[in-house]
């Protein structure tokens, strides 16, 4: 399954194969709630690949001074060829959070980037940060028409890694959404 919303699972399931061969920038291209059915699909390679591509890229637009660009690489080097693909374990899970938490402050204390530069580079595929500050006003809309709702729950555009791959809806209609704080494009160094 690669999305909670049945149509969007339609598109997806029936692209695996042509989504699968596309690049980060025509991925880049897609809505932010289609991203996270197509993101779902690709495979662990796949999808280090994507994140390596957006970090390599980020280094060549940002005017980074040799201090910042080893710290973006020690976040490439921790991306292993096999992060993606393995299920996390406790102790995997803890070695994961516990770099996450050292290179975030590092970030944030010695090299002074704020918190939207830090998520910029680990909560997104996008590559500049005018594509993510879109990417947080599509999902700040979809948070917003959440709160007008009585939906506490998301069928399109949830992202389904949390259920096991089941769609939960909890007494929600099938356009309903949710609060998107769980950004499924996210690295997220201490959960893939």
């Amino acid at each position: 399954m690669f999305s909670c919303d049945p149509e969007i699972n339609a598109i997806v399931k029936s692209g695996v194969i042509e989504f699968s061969k596309i690049d980060l920038t025509e991925f880049l291209e897609y809505d932010i709630v289609l991203q996270k059915a197509i993101y779902r699909s690709f495979s662990a390679d796949k999808k280090r690949d994507f994140w390596l591509e957006k970090l390599d890229s980020v280094v060549e637009i940002k005017e980074y001074n040799f201090e910042e660009i080893v710290h973006v690489e020690r976040l490439v080097e921790h991306i292993s060829n096999d992060y993606f693909a393995i299920e996390l374990d406790s102790v995997e899970f803890l070695y994961r959070k516990e770099f996450e938490d050292d290179w975030k402050s590092y970030a944030n204390d010695v090299l002074l980037w704020n918190q939207s530069e830090v998520f910029f580079i680990v909560n997104s595929l996008c590559i500049t940060e005018k594509q993510y500050s879109q990417v947080i006003f599509d999902i700040n809309e979809i948070t917003l028409n959440t709160l007008r709702g009585t939906c506490t729950c998301s069928t399109e555009s949830d992202y389904c890694s949390d259920t096991g791959g089941r769609c939960e809806e909890y007494g929600c209609s099938l356009t309903g959404k949710s609060n998107e704080s769980d950004h499924p494009l996210t690295i997220q160094i201490d959960h893939p």
